[in-house]
């Protein structure tokens, strides 16, 4: 079994809070692999960190990780459009990767693994909406594969102070439906908490159509922020780890940015390399969330904006 050894305060949360027994990772890795080995259908990652994260993301229950992964690969086949081409100088990754926009902070030790998603005002036509979800899919891949710290749990910020009118009329139902589907049961992640900060009055049309699709849980977990209660949120962010833009000790959101790209670009192989997991198509998947999703295909481009 090649999986990294966590620091003493990661041990104690996977064993107490995923129910990890050390003594049977071993076996359950070989179990998931097992079943693997059974799946035709399934080109899935067979790396033991890998199986590993979707263990602790289901907290070592067999029969979730298993229901997960046919969630995680049929998404990407299904959403081929997010998964193709997965190459971070591809020019709409780049023109992503030069704009502050996606920035995950640094390790938080105490608690969630915070992003920041912001919005900007520049060139819409250079970096359209689906480019922007495609990076921060790649993104957020990356680090569930090097940050250990991701056991803790992920808190999102959306600052949507800048955002543009033009981007909701990109905004379609599926994508709505393949976010929400994807994060609650796809993707083996802990979300604690999405702040949504600055939001304009157009949006709630956006999330009268997003509560529906989330669970209760989920649900729960989104909060809004306006310039007037944001000291609230600094309350939950380290303020050492928090850009100094937003009031924090932590380093500069254009060097968060810098240093961000550069890892993308290091892991240009991983990225390509992955491309090829996911769903044989000729084979039938019964019983998942997301068969039917491109039946909900559509756009808010009708949307009355004031």
């Amino acid at each position: 079994m090649e999986v990294r050894p966590l620091p003493d305060y990661l041990q104690k949360v996977v064993e107490n809070e995923l129910n990890e027994v050390p003594s049977r990772v071993s076996d359950d890795i070989r179990a998931i692999k097992e079943w693997l080995a059974k799946q035709p259908h399934l080109n899935a990652c067979t790396d033991d960190q890998w199986i590993l994260m979707f263990l602790r993301g289901c907290k070592f229950r067999l029969q979730t990780v298993k229901e997960k992964m046919e969630e995680f690969y049929l998404l990407r086949t299904i959403m081929s459009d997010y998964f193709d081409d997965r190459d971070p100088l591809l020019p709409e990754i780049q023109e992503l990767l030069s704009r502050q926009i996606i920035l995950p902070l640094p390790v938080n030790k105490n608690g969630p693994q915070v992003f920041i998603l912001r919005t900007d005002e520049g060139d819409i036509n250079t970096l359209p909406l689906k480019a922007i979800l495609k990076g921060g899919i790649m993104m957020l891949d990356m680090v569930m594969k090097e940050n250990d710290h991701m056991v803790l749990g992920q808190y999102i910020i959306f600052d949507l102070e800048q955002l543009q009118y033009a981007y909701i009329s990109q905004l379609t139902p599926l994508m709505i439906r393949m976010l929400v589907r994807g994060l609650q049961n796809a993707y083996p992640t802990r979300p604690k908490g999405f702040f949504v900060l600055n939001a304009p009055p157009v949006l709630k049309t956006v999330f009268d159509l997003t509560y529906p699709l989330l669970n209760k849980k989920m649900a729960n977990r989104i909060h809004f922020y306006t310039k007037d209660n944001m000291e609230e949120l600094t309350k939950l962010i380290p303020y050492e780890i928090l850009p100094k833009e937003y009031g924090g000790g932590g380093d500069s959101i254009e060097t968060i940015r810098v240093e961000w790209k550069q890892k993308m670009e290091d892991y240009r192989e991983w990225f390509v390399n992955s491309s090829k997991y996911r769903v044989d198509e000729s084979k039938k998947i019964k019983n998942c969330h997301l068969e039917n999703a491109a039946e909900t295909e559509g756009s808010f481009r009708k949307l009355e904006i004031d």
